[in-house]
């Protein structure tokens, strides 16, 4: 289980504000760990500011479609972990973002998402040797643009670009872009 909690939530002129948010699980790492029969993550997830806007309510009310100029996350705080210890009760085939939006039940169009100085730790348990590894990302800034899944025309991709500074060592870039309408699932990566 997880608690979720958001404080300062402001419209003022079809833009939705959060002072912060967060999902937090109601366990520690350790007694996840325990207490999973299988190999899942564990995530908990804070913020600072969230701004949204402007929301087309019209274009929500007529048509149910969820139509959002920009988002952005400021100051994210990113927990994760996975103990690789824990038998897989089942292979999953995870989507690439293109797909993971088309498969999506409701109409979404949003222009872009930006996370401000996110921060992420992800742990692992090696299953071969049952050690403890941690990765840390920070500095990690990411704009996603052409956010949809409806209404796709030729030429349309989602992309993606974010900066980061791995293992307090290592400056990395990575830009993204998917077709929405390339059935065979191809994107275009670029990692520096």
């Amino acid at each position: 289980k997880n608690t979720l909690q958001w404080h300062g939530f402001t419209v003022k002129d079809r833009v939705l504000g959060v002072d912060s948010f967060s999902l937090i699980p109601q366990q520690s790492p350790e007694a996840y760990r325990k207490a999973k029969a299988f190999n899942e993550d564990y995530l908990r997830i804070k913020t600072g500011k969230v701004i949204g806007g402007p929301v087309d309510l019209e274009k929500y009310n007529n048509d149910s479609i969820l139509s959002i100029g920009r988002i952005e996350l400021n100051d994210v705080d990113l927990f994760t972990f996975k103990d690789k210890t824990q038998p897989d009760t089942a292979k999953r085939y995870k989507p690439l973002p293109a797909e993971m939006l088309l498969k999506l039940k409701s109409s979404l169009n949003i222009d872009s998402v930006k996370l401000n100085n996110m921060h992420v730790t992800y742990w692992e348990i090696n299953p071969d040797t049952d050690t403890l590894g941690i990765i840390p990302v920070a500095d990690l800034n990411v704009v996603m643009r052409n956010i949809k899944n409806y209404n796709i025309k030729p030429n349309d991709s989602i992309y993606i670009t974010a900066s980061a500074n791995v293992l307090n060592e290592l400056y990395t870039t990575l830009d993204v872009a998917q077709s929405y309408a390339d059935t065979t699932g191809y994107m275009r990566m670029n990692l520096t």
